[in-house]
């Protein structure tokens, strides 16, 4: 539904020529918006509910158990919402650059081509494709349907293999997440110790804070990586030390 802003300008001037004022160029995108909007939500509905049919029978025939198959009313109002609302939010930038323009530029064919041809190299990144957040979001979905899905319906079917496997797992995934928010505190921790250090035991050696913090800066990456592979050892030795604790408490019990 993002309109082609070049075209939206030569047809909103000739609109404007022809005597529409702003507030009935508004409405007509307004109606366009709503044409293209109402079939669309249509067609998702029905075809969230038919999915949503065949998932519940999966789940219901697993579960011996069963409800309604129709969709809940949030997630209607919900899909309603926001297919109406998007395509009509995101004709605003168009319609601003489209009006901002005066009658004259607008219908100027030939300068508005020969003048605003440029080539633009944009990277994925730019646009908010981070490949970092699109790999924690594959991840956290993941986990989701382990945690939710997957762990519950090993359990409930007595797969107790499968259930403390997951479990397992979520506990060393647990660890390295700790791990890895212990590794981004570091700095701050690191320049609270010099400073405190400095500034109390080592007092005459105070003015050496400055050179401290450039040698600190200077041997950061090294540092980091030096205390991830010292933090994920020790936090699986105690992990594996815990674990075989409690496997010779299972074992005498």
């Amino acid at each position: 539904m993002l309109s082609d802003v070049e075209e939206k300008t030569y047809e909103f001037g000739m609109l404007r020529a022809l005597g529409f004022n702003t507030k009935n160029l508004v409405l007509t995108i307004l109606i366009q918006a709503i044409t293209f909007a109402i079939p669309g939500v249509v067609a998702g509905m029905i075809i969230s509910a038919i999915i949503n049919a065949v998932f519940r029978y999966v789940l219901f025939n697993l579960t011996k158990n069963f409800a309604s198959y129709t969709l809940s009313d949030g997630s209607i109002y919900l899909g309603i919402f926001l297919g109406i609302c998007i395509p009509i939010i995101s004709n605003i930038v168009p319609i601003k650059e489209a009006l901002g323009k005066n009658l004259r530029a607008s219908l100027d064919l030939y300068h508005r081509s020969a003048g605003e041809i440029t080539i633009v190299v944009q990277k994925l990144q730019d646009l908010g494709l981070s490949i970092n957040q699109f790999i924690l979001a594959i991840m956290l979905v993941v986990l989701g349907v382990i945690c939710y899905y997957i762990a519950p319906a090993a359990f409930l079917f007595q797969n107790f293999s499968l259930f403390f496997m997951i479990l397992n797992a979520l506990l060393l995934l647990m660890i390295l997440g700790m791990t890895f928010i212990s590794i981004l505190l570091q700095p701050y921790l690191q320049e609270f110790l010099v400073y405190l250090w400095l500034n109390t035991f080592c007092r005459r050696d105070k003015k050496l804070l400055k050179l401290v913090k450039m040698n600190m800066g200077a041997h950061e990456k090294r540092n980091t990586k030096t205390a991830i592979m010292f933090a994920i050892c020790l936090s699986f030795l105690i992990f594996a030390g815990s674990s075989f604790k409690l496997i010779g408490n299972l074992l005498v019990s």
